[in-house]
Order: C-alpha cells, then structure tokens, then sequence
C-alpha cells in the first residue's frame, strides 16, 4: 500500500518518495494532506512488489552476511 511518512527513522529506507509514497519533513501536516489526493497514482501491486524485492528474507539474510563480512575484515 502507497503510504505518506515523515522523512525520519527508516523511513526513507523503506519509502520510494513517488514510487512507493512520499516522504514529508517532519511536522509538515499540510504537505501530507496535500500528498492524500496523490496516493491513488501509485500502484499498488508495484509497491508491493518493491517491498517483497527489497526486504524479502533472501535479501535481508544477504545484506546482513555482506555487512557482517565487511565488519569482520575492518576488525583484521
């Protein structure tokens, strides 16, 4: 589902800004009302399909394996 986040947290990790939703500054209530009557361009079955991509388990398992990696070469 299309959402409207503040751009804080991991947020702009997660959020596509007009692709999977849009990020407003914090605080910026009216920029979010605003961004209400965009939500309907956005697909859904894409912003599912970009969640499903980024963060399935495979590829969550993977980065972690990488940054661990890169971590225990830092620490030779």
């Amino acid at each position: 589902t299309p959402i409207i986040a503040y751009r804080r947290g991991c947020m702009p990790e997660m959020i596509l800004h007009e692709v999977t939703g849009f990020l407003i500054e914090p605080g910026a209530c009216d920029s979010a009302a605003a961004c209400v009557a965009c939500l309907a361009q956005l697909s859904r079955t894409h912003c599912r399909a970009q969640i499903k991509q980024r963060f399935s388990l495979e590829h969550m398992l993977d980065a972690y394996e990488r940054l661990y990696a890169d971590l225990v070469e830092k620490a030779r």
